[in-house]
């Protein structure tokens, strides 16, 4: 999936797997469509991900931090995401940004969800 930017790869990473080619490391198995990752480059690239989108768009997420990956072609509407969690959704935050959804103090600086 990564040789299309080989030599520009870094790391790959979410909370229970790693790709890091300069060291030889790979402990991802299928690549799931419902868990998000960040990627490190060391130069600007573009990476095409062939396939389609899944049917059943839904996750079910358990207490602490999680990677959520946009499942869509378009930008959503950050609010009509997290809003379903209700009260459930104390923070939510850009991934590499700082852009954050944070209902309690009335904060809401991310307001798309970009797909990519």
């Amino acid at each position: 999936m990564f040789d299309q930017i080989d030599g520009n790869l870094v790391i790959v990473s979410d909370f229970e797997n790693v790709f890091w080619p300069g060291g030889a490391v790979n402990t991802y198995g299928d690549w799931n469509t419902k868990v998000g990752a960040q990627i490190k480059l060391s130069e600007s690239a573009s990476l095409y991900v062939d396939g389609l989108l899944p049917d059943y768009r839904t996750i079910n997420l358990q207490a602490g931090w999680h990677y959520l990956p946009v499942l869509g072609n378009c930008n959503f509407d950050a609010s009509a995401i997290f809003d379903q969690a209700g009260a459930s959704l104390e923070l939510a935050k850009d991934i590499a940004g700082t852009r954050v959804y944070w209902p309690e103090f009335n904060i809401q600086s991310l307001n798309i969800l970009e797909p990519g």
